[in-house]
């Protein structure tokens, strides 16, 4: 193939790769309030788009060769995460959950397309970073004041948008709202950072994470005001001090992992055998859950794992549990246990979190070996703040839609940092 050939085909790539932008972008908007397992999509479809570049797998298999192996981070964290994603596949042999080892391609497929959405806003021209940065802040934003606009209205636009929510209090419907907070939590800090590059306005930078921490107020999923406050927290110590945030809340992440089997310490039993509520009804089921949890990684699941999604047979032979403000016994297990840092313990053992801990470790010094740009720094920061919340408190490895967001908001740091860069060329 000649040289203009090659720049036809090029160009041709970057209109496809565009077309999708333009349509996932959009489509982001639209589904953090009608429906957040979307992520899958808008994740994916661009990510398949980008996958038709020669250069992606190129890029992409030359990571394992041996030579880059001994000599980067990068690499290293992308080895350790195969190995990770392979185990997964593994312990599903001795999973009692049927069919098991097939989440490992969730998992596999979703951080590839982190990858390759990161890959595309780092090589993209100016030009193009401008307008994918554009597109995703404003659809970001537009998800930030539909879900508060939903939360002060009752959920207007779900009650009037088939399908009609029947449960008592509509509470399908709430809970989804809740969910699309939690969708957009890690995106907003990135989408704050692009609007103040291209506008220097603080209002319009700080219009999604008010709009997100408003409508996190109106719905009773308190894990998204937590997140949210803590990722402000977190992006405002990167502002000042960008790689010592940042590796703070890396060094965070590995002591929750590794750390997690403590919870076979928590006061469970006070909670539940207490005359009053102690907590939340929520909270204190999710107390016993973790302790419980911690006392089968001790007893049965330490260092192999009991299997991929074992949690979800231990729910549906769950007893039953009296918690103190609940006028009905709860169950001791829901399908996950509400924590992914205990999931990897419970379900992939010592080995599960020895590969995923290296690969974070050596993807965090990659990280940290990258001239820092303060406002696109504090806004990763902050985006693995929020998802460093929603580990802690509420998420599942095996929920793909969450892996999704994570991808996003890997592409939306990706794209303020690029957009930082060249305003400064």
């Amino acid at each position: 193939m000649n040289a203009s050939s090659r720049v036809a085909v090029s160009l041709t790539l970057d209109r496809i790769v565009d077309g999708a932008c333009l349509l996932t972008m959009p489509l982001l908007a639209w589904l953090a309030v009608f429906g957040h397992r979307g992520a899958v999509l808008v994740a994916g479809l661009t990510a398949l788009a980008i996958a038709l570049r020669p250069s992606i797998w190129r890029e992409g298999l030359s990571l394992l060769a041996p030579a880059r192996l001994r000599a980067a981070p990068l690499p290293r964290a992308a080895a350790a995460g195969l190995l990770f994603v392979v185990w997964i596949a593994i312990t599903g042999f001795w999973s009692p959950t049927p069919g098991a080892w097939k989440l490992s391609l969730g998992v596999a497929a979703f951080t590839l397309s982190g990858g390759a959405l990161v890959f595309e806003a780092a090589r993209a021209s100016d030009r193009r970073v401008r307008r994918m940065a554009i597109l995703f802040a404003g659809a970001v934003t537009i998800a930030a004041a539909a879900l508060l606009f939903e939360g002060l209205t009752g959920g207007f636009l779900r009650s009037v948008v088939p399908p009609v929510d029947q449960t008592p209090l509509r509470w399908k419907d709430m809970t989804a709202l809740a969910r699309g907070v939690t969708f957009i939590a890690p995106l907003v800090f990135p989408a704050a950072a692009i609007l103040w590059s291209l506008t220097r306005s603080r209002a319009l930078a700080a219009a999604p994470i008010v709009f997100a921490l408003l409508a996190s107020l109106q719905f009773t999923v308190s894990a998204n005001v937590v997140a949210i406050l803590f990722a402000t927290g977190a992006g405002a110590a990167a502002l000042l001090r960008p790689r010592s945030a940042i590796s703070a809340l890396g060094a965070l992440f590995l002591v929750s992992l590794i750390a997690a089997p403590l919870f076979a310490v928590a006061p469970a039993d006070a909670v539940l055998s207490a005359e009053t509520p102690l907590m939340p009804v929520s909270w204190a089921q999710r107390v016993n859950l973790w302790k419980e949890t911690a006392d089968r990684i001790l007893e049965d699941c330490l260092l192999a794992g009991c299997g991929a999604d074992y949690t979800r047979a231990w729910a549906a032979d769950a007893v039953m549990i009296d918690v103190p403000g609940s006028p009905i016994p709860l169950t001791e297990a829901p399908i996950h246990p509400h924590n992914v840092f205990l999931q990897i313990w419970l379900e992939l053992g010592f080995l599960g979190v020895i590969t995923i801990a290296t690969a974070l470790g050596w993807g965090l010094k990659r990280l940290a070996a990258i001239e820092p740009q303060p406002l696109a720094f504090a806004a990763i920061t902050a985006a693995f703040g929020a998802s460093y919340i929603s580990f802690m408190l509420e998420a599942s490895l095996w929920q793909v839609w969450r892996i999704s967001i994570l991808s996003l908001a890997a592409y939306g740091g990706a794209l303020s940092y690029s957009v930082m860069c060249s305003r400064r060329s």
